[in-house]
């Protein structure tokens, strides 16, 4: 529930634009619960392959996920897409309130890779609701 919530209210504001061309580089930036900047909307060029270095600030664990809007454009990018980031938990991986699930990492740190079929994608520090535990994690965002 807390999650919807959240994704509503960051679908309110629009995502940071990344600049076009042959690629870049956005961040280092931090997601922080303790601040309740859990989310970040961004937006890379059509076709380019991001990959998205995470990790931990402090001790313990945390969880990573980048998610988009349910798929509604389809791909026709001519570039293979890099091997999935999702390691969902016994459970299974929290659905984002429909969204598409692009990455989801526990632990320390790690690396989520994907192709930019979409327009829009969110970052998240995924802590589920009912969790007392405060993360930050950092990450930087390249794009070629």
């Amino acid at each position: 529930m807390a999650i919807v919530v959240i994704a509503a209210v960051v679908a309110a504001f629009p995502p940071r634009a990344s600049s076009s061309g042959s690629g870049g580089t956005l961040g280092p930036d931090s997601l922080s619960q303790a601040i309740g900047n859990l989310t970040m909307p961004l937006a890379f060029p059509r076709c380019s392959v991001v990959t998205a270095q995470w990790s931990l600030q402090g001790s313990g664990s945390a969880t990573f996920a980048v998610w988009t809007p349910a798929s509604d454009q389809p791909s026709t990018c001519a570039v293979p897409p890099p091997t999935e980031n999702i390691t969902c938990p016994l459970g299974g991986c929290p659905t984002f309130g429909g969204n598409q699930l692009v990455c989801f990492e526990d632990g320390t740190g790690g690396t989520c890779a994907f192709l930019a079929t979409q327009t829009h994608y969110t970052f998240v520090n995924y802590v589920p609701y009912d969790s007392s535990v405060w993360t930050s994690v950092s990450f930087t965002a390249s794009y070629s």
